[in-house]
């Protein structure tokens, strides 16, 4: 997958092949190098992670950070690092 757009327009997510049928939307770019997630849930859950996990793999940034204000005043926060993978011989 590729990731087309920026911070201020819509983004979306095109497959080697297709595109997709649904559009994700970022929610902050910070500097072009990290993702942050806001969410108002709960709780954090594996979703949320792997949300985020799939955002920066696609997008190729090396930082996410996700936030939750949902928790019974409480931050609840994770930090994410999208370590380059080397598919080299």
């Amino acid at each position: 997958m590729t990731f087309r757009g920026n911070a201020n327009e819509r983004s979306s997510f095109i497959t080697r092949t297709r595109p997709l049928n649904v559009i994700y939307r970022l929610d902050f770019v910070v500097f072009g190098t990290s993702v942050v997630e806001i969410k108002t849930l709960p709780g954090l859950t594996s979703r949320e992670d792997a949300q985020l996990l799939n955002y920066l793999k696609v997008t190729r940034m090396p930082l996410g950070l996700l936030l939750n204000f949902g928790n019974d005043h409480r931050l609840e926060w994770r930090r994410m690092i999208n370590l380059p993978t080397d598919h080299g011989g």
